[in-house]
């Protein structure tokens, strides 16, 4: 058995969004950061709470000995922060994370980001590697949001990010369309509103890509 070192930083931070229309809903987010050398995550959690602000979302985190001091309710999202040391051996293309999905249910609970890979994209690209991490944690929430693997051809929900995207800095490359934020909100709605929802056997895994040019390394 391995034992995964939780992150030794007890952190609540409650953000806020500041959409205009509608109730906000609460969301929290239990955050389990397995990488040898977890560090404070708060402009990562910033970078998700801006892109989830027009769909009225106001996140809780729990991280550290906060998250795993009680169960989890029903409607909380567990997000996984592991290291898996890929990047020299998989060059190219690579999934910085996944969200495992109901597909029967159209809900999620639990998603993955890889840190080393983010990392690696960032480096590539000349990014920020807290505000790359955010954007990767706010694709994969959306998905269990959502309740569908189903990728977009723009914005922050397509399947493929570039180093040229990521230069860019294209705002609508970052951000959920309209669509997107009404599902998302009625997602989190029917969530809050979901006592228990049984454990189907159809699970949807899926995972955001890096896409770097073939000259780098």
């Amino acid at each position: 058995m391995r034992i995964h070192r939780l992150a030794p930083l007890a952190l609540i931070l409650v953000t806020p969004a500041t959409a205009t229309a509608g109730t906000r809903l609460p969301l929290t987010v239990r955050v389990y950061d397995m990488s040898a050398d977890p560090t404070d995550r708060t402009r990562s959690f910033a970078a998700v709470a801006r892109v989830l602000a027009p769909a009225n979302v106001e996140l809780q985190w729990l991280s550290g000995p906060l998250a795993t001091r009680e169960t989890p309710a029903p409607q909380d999202l567990v997000v996984r922060l592991v290291r898996q040391d890929t990047v020299a051996t998989r060059p190219g293309q690579m999934a910085l994370g996944y969200a495992v999905v109901d597909a029967a249910g159209r809900r999620g609970t639990v998603a993955t980001i890889f840190l080393e890979r983010v990392e690696w994209l960032a480096r590539i690209s000349g990014a920020d590697v807290e505000e790359l991490t955010g954007l990767a944690i706010a694709h994969e929430i959306s998905h269990l949001l959502l309740g569908s693997p189903t990728h977009t051809a723009r914005g922050l929900m397509r399947a493929r990010w570039t180093t040229d995207e990521i230069r860019a800095g294209h705002p609508a490359d970052w951000q959920l369309g309209r669509r997107e934020r009404d599902q998302l909100r009625a997602g989190l709605a029917a969530r809050l509103g979901t006592r228990r929802t049984p454990e189907s056997p159809r699970v949807a895994a899926l995972s955001v890509r890096a896409q770097a040019e073939p000259t780098l390394r």
